[in-house]
Order: structure tokens, then C-alpha cells, then sequence
């Protein structure tokens, strides 16, 4: 029989393959899963069999010889060519295993779905996504019978085993497929027949507010190993862990403020990611009044988030409003206030990297715009000034100069030497998140 008496290519080349591989239906079907509708493979490889049988049939019944051809085919093929060979050559028949899955597909789709389910079964999750690992066996000797027989119409036996093993989770468990954003990752692992799970972090959106002072946004351990401040943003947001079964916390925010400054205001906007959650349906109310009792530190979570939020709020760069009481070497004027509220507004601001983080930060130079500075004096020579500016300016440096590294500042234009005493943060621009 020639390729030009099958009635289309997919059959030749179905019989090209069975010619050179013992494939099962599903394997069988799967190279030919560009064709047909609402077929699975092993039904599309089986009608594929089904119909080489009925032309190797039509052959004999014409008188054609077919005998060689059905001798070829049936110890790869099996049913129902199989059936052709004992009723016309007769004799033993020793049906080979299937070259890619060794005939255990079935039984490892079923073996994977039953590990996925119990392992879900253990957290609370109401989206999935099914995974599988890349390059495994089955997987690699599926690919050399697609380049031998250059088809380019198959279906990889990772992304049929994804959509078997997400079928049965949806029927059985009732969670829905989420391809961007699921609650947990179902990974299958073909070469060791195994099924794990990878929770997805919890993002909670809100803001927070440190209302006293040397309170650090992440725990600080100093050179000796010990904790250098008692207090800090992200031990608070760890209380989270004991309601939602999480194994740790991330604290993502729009900046952060100095050590010895408080967040006062409506507070500074931050993403705390919970890690590995096995409990996702706590009300964002419920997980808020965990944060109530602080005397210091206070969290308003509003809602949850996608993941992308947390790229978007590392990259906003929010205007911001500032306290500084500042100590003057000399007494201070209030015509010398005036005339620094008038020149500071709309200013540009060059700053090198302060010395005080050189240590952790590269040098370079930045140029931030200073909006609107109000000034006053508390004393002949203490200032409390209000500055209005762009995010990423530092304010400490804007008030003394930072010997020259920050130009202008407030004790260049005013000829004094000021020291810092106090700095505030009075408000953070809001950011908007997906």
C-alpha cells in the first residue's frame, strides 16, 4: 500500500509512526491533536487505529496484498489491527509496550491526580494551576518521534497531563483554573510519579504608621548579632503567620523613612507578602484587629492584591510632606525665614549619596525638586520647617548640606550651621495599585 492510496496525510503519517514506534492510543493521538474538535487523544489515536483497519480490510477485500503492511503494524499498533492479524496470519502475537508511556499513562495521570487532590485537600485554596516539570523521560522520547517524523501538528505530553490532572481537581475538588494569579501551583513530577504543591504568596495592600521614633522597617542586626533596635515594621507584620498558617513575611513599601524618624499622616503604602499560607478566606478585618494592641506601630491592611502591585509600588515615586525641627548655631530671623520660603520654591536640589549611607549606597548624583517649604521659628535659634518635595530627596541633607555634598540647602542659603534634631514624615502621596 502507498502513501497515494491513504486517503489523507494524517493516516500516513500514523502509519509511518506505528511502522517505527508501538504507541498506545493516547500517545498515538496526541501527534495528531491539532486535528479534530472536542476529541481527547486517546479517542483521536484510537479512530486513527480504527480506520487503518478498515482500509487494511477494504485492501484484502479488493484482492490487494495487505498482509506484510498488518504484520508491520500490529505489534505496535494493537487493537484493533491486532484483530487483523489473528484472523488472517494466525499464530502467536506479542503486543509491544508503548514506546513513549510503557502503557502507564493512564495509570500515572490517575496516580498524579490523587496525590494532587490530597495534598489540596490539606489547604485552603479556591484557584489552582497545574504545572509540570520540563524534561523528563516520557517527555524526551515523545520529542524524538515528532523530529523523526517531522509532524509538527503534536501536543506535548506535559501540557495533556496539566489538562487531565486540572480536570479531575475541578470536577472532584471544585476549584477553578487561574492561569495568571492562582491560589496554589499543582507541579508534577513524571520521571518520579509525583505530585507537590507550591503555595502562592498572600499579598495584602494597606499602610503604616510608626508613631514613635528608632523603630526600624526591617529587623536590624547589628555586627555583633544582636538586634540594634527593639522595635521594627517587620516583626509586627509577622503577627499575620499565626492566622494564616504563613512560614514568613515580606515587607514591600513606597520607601522607606529614617530610624529615628516617625510615619505620621494617613501613612506610608506597603504590600506585606505572606509566604506559603495554607489559610487564604481570613477577612481583611479579621487580620487587621491582630494589629490594634501596638502602642507604636500601626498597620490598616485594605485589601488584597495581585503580584504585579508589588513592582508597582517599588516604582512609584510618590511626592511627599516632611517635619524637621532643625537647631541653628546662631538665632535665626524671620525676614531670613521669608526670604528662604521664597527662594526654596519650585527648587531643584543636587544631592551626591549622603555620606551617612555611602556605606551601602553607590555614589552618585541626584537632582530632586523641592515644591513649597514652609518656615517658623519655636525659639531665636530652633526652625520647624515643612517641606513639600519630590520622593527620593533627602531631607536631612536638604537642612544642613551634607558639607556641601546637598546644594542648595537651608544652612547654605542661610550662612548658619544647622543640625538636625527632629525629622517626621507627614504625609506619602497615595499610589495606585491593580
Amino acid at each position: 500500500m502507498t502513501s497515494a492510496q491513504y486517503s489523507s496525510d494524517i493516516i500516513a503519517n500514523a502509519v509511518r509512526a506505528l511502522k517505527l514506534f508501538p504507541l498506545c492510543d493516547r500517545c498515538l493521538g496526541r501527534l495528531f491533536a491539532r486535528y479534530g474538535i472536542n476529541l481527547n487523544n486517546e479517542l483521536r489515536g484510537k479512530s486513527i487505529k480504527t480506520y487503518v483497519a478498515m482500509m487494511l480490510t477494504e485492501m484484502l477485500s479488493k484482492g490487494q496484498d495487505a498482509i506484510d503492511l498488518i504484520k508491520e503494524l500490529a505489534p505496535n499498533a494493537g487493537y484493533p489491527i491486532s484483530e487483523l492479524y489473528r484472523k488472517y496470519i494466525g499464530g502467536d502475537l506479542s503486543i509491544k509496550k508503548c514506546y513513549v508511556c510503557n502503557n502507564k499513562l493512564e495509570i500515572l495521570i490517575a496516580e498524579l491526580s490523587v496525590q494532587a487532590m490530597e495534598k489540596l485537600k490539606e489547604v485552603e485554596a479556591s484557584t489552582f494551576l497545574v504545572g509540570v516539570k520540563k524534561d523528563s523521560h516520557i517527555e524526551q522520547r515523545e520529542k524524538e518521534i515528532a523530529s523523526i517524523l517531522s509532524i509538527d501538528s503534536w501536543e506535548s505530553i506535559r501540557r495533556e497531563i496539566k489538562r487531565e490532572v486540572g480536570k479531575k481537581i475541578q470536577a472532584l475538588l471544585g476549584l477553578k483554573p487561574d492561569f495568571k494569579n492562582p491560589d496554589v501551583v499543582v507541579m508534577l513530577d513524571l520521571d518520579k510519579a509525583e505530585a507537590g504543591i507550591n503555595l502562592m504568596p498572600l499579598y495584602l495592600k494597606g499602610t503604616y504608621l510608626k508613631l514613635g521614633r528608632f523603630i526600624s522597617q526591617m529587623v536590624w542586626i547589628g555586627r555583633d548579632g544582636t538586634k540594634k533596635y527593639k522595635l521594627s515594621l517587620e516583626e509586627e507584620c509577622r503577627k499575620l503567620l499565626g492566622l494564616v498558617g504563613g512560614t514568613d513575611v515580606k515587607v514591600h513599601a513606597s520607601g522607606r523613612e529614617d530610624v529615628d524618624a516617625r510615619m505620621l499622616g494617613d501613612g506610608r503604602p506597603l504590600i506585606i507578602e505572606v509566604c506559603n499560607p495554607r489559610r487564604r478566606d481570613v477577612s481583611i478585618s479579621e487580620l487587621s484587629r491582630i494589629f490594634e494592641e501596638s502602642p507604636w506601630i500601626r498597620i490598616i491592611l485594605e485589601r488584597r492584591v495581585k503580584p504585579s502591585a508589588v513592582t508597582t509600588l517599588k516604582q512609584s515615586n510618590p511626592h511627599k510632606a516632611y517635619r524637621v525641627v532643625a537647631l541653628s548655631e546662631e538665632n535665626v530671623s524671620e525676614e531670613e525665614l521669608c526670604n528662604l520660603r521664597e527662594f526654596f520654591t519650585n527648587r531643584a536640589i543636587k544631592q551626591l549619596t549622603p555620606k551617612r549611607v555611602l556605606r551601602r549606597k553607590g555614589e552618585i548624583l541626584r537632582v530632586k525638586k523641592v515644591y513649597e517649604v514652609n518656615a517658623r521659628l519655636l525659639h531665636s535659634n530652633v526652625i520647624e520647617f515643612i517641606v513639600w518635595c519630590e520622593g527620593g530627596l533627602y531631607v536631612k541633607e536638604l537642612v544642613h548640606g551634607d558639607d556641601g555634598r546637598t546644594t542648595p540647602s537651608f544652612a547654605e542659603f542661610l550662612r548658619k550651621n544647622l543640625t538636625v534634631l527632629f525629622l517626621d514624615v507627614l504625609k506619602v502621596g497615595r499610589v495606585e495599585l491593580p
